[in-house]
């Protein structure tokens, strides 16, 4: 039974890490302005969930955090494509 909790936590790991690596290849082929657009837009969602998860203790503003955190850390290192003509 014990062992049960550890497969279910490294299956989780790695269907995180799958999400993460299978929406990069979607990400590189976005428009530039929309990635950065959706990088703002996480990044302000994830400080406003912040405080609200600090200033008003509830759980549900925590999930909303890691997943503003989470959308962030998935556009950050967009790369523009420079072969491209301006």
């Amino acid at each position: 039974m014990e062992n049960r909790g550890i497969v279910s936590i490294i299956a989780l790991t790695v269907a995180v890490f799958a999400v993460v690596f299978g929406i990069g290849v979607f990400i590189q082929k976005a428009p530039t302005r929309i990635v950065k657009g959706v990088n703002w837009v996480a990044f302000a969602v994830a400080i406003v969930s912040g405080l609200a998860s600090y200033n008003l203790e509830q759980e549900f503003y925590r999930y909303i955090f890691f997943a503003g955190i989470v959308v962030y850390f998935l556009t950050i290192k967009y790369k523009t494509n420079t072969n491209s003509p301006s």
